[in-house]
């Protein structure tokens, strides 16, 4: 999906799956032109009172937060993260215990800050999924987002590195082995069939 960095957004409403959750993990390949509306444009959020976002930032960084109901999680990655015009994968893990994780490319990123909060993860029921922006007249993408992905668990390592392998280069992503010949696989015929007389007079071999 092509992003214009000006009106362009996807909502992808409220569901169920997409509510209230303690444990998530985020997961999208994005390319930006450039970071997008006031320098901080919205790859994905869940979000009305800023309670989940992940964004780009001032200074090429990456930063996600989660709002809790005392403090907030937040995460912000180290200068010049970003690589704009080109495309990246990028994962993001939340839970109340570990706080905020964000990956590049199967490797987690080195942050200026990162604090895990306090507090029960705020409701958002009520907040829309919408990529692309935080809403339709306020930090806008630019450029393109795909394979958006939103998980209630914290995906694994092995996960991260699979997805980021296999799209990256599916033609290095695994290798096959030479071919095995066998002979022709003949059923085995039984050496006799026994024939059974019932007592109700149904016949059966």
């Amino acid at each position: 999906m092509d992003f214009d960095g000006a009106d362009d957004l996807l909502d992808a409403g409220s569901g169920a799956s997409l509510d209230n959750n303690h444990t998530l993990t985020y997961s999208a390949w994005i390319k930006p032109d450039t970071l997008g509306g006031a320098n901080a444009g919205f790859v994905m959020a869940k979000d009305s009172g800023f309670k989940k976002r992940f964004l780009l930032n001032a200074s090429n960084q990456f930063a996600m937060r989660v709002v809790r109901d005392t403090t907030s999680a937040s995460a912000q990655g180290a200068t010049d993260t970003i690589t704009l015009g080109s495309w990246q994968y990028m994962v993001v893990t939340y839970n109340e215990t570990d706080g905020i994780k964000i990956y590049k490319n199967g490797t987690e990123i080195a942050y200026t800050s990162n604090d895990i909060g306090t507090g029960a993860t705020t409701d958002d029921a009520t907040d829309n999924f919408v990529i692309g922006a935080f809403s339709a007249a306020s930090q806008q993408f630019d450029g393109s987002i795909d394979e958006v992905r939103v998980s209630s668990i914290n995906r694994s390592s092995d996960w991260r590195n699979t997805e980021y392998n296999n799209q990256n280069s599916p033609s290095t992503f695994y290798t096959l082995g030479s071919e095995i010949s066998y002979g022709v696989l003949l059923p085995h015929a039984p050496s006799s069939i026994t024939h059974i007389a019932r007592k109700d007079n149904i016949v059966g071999y």
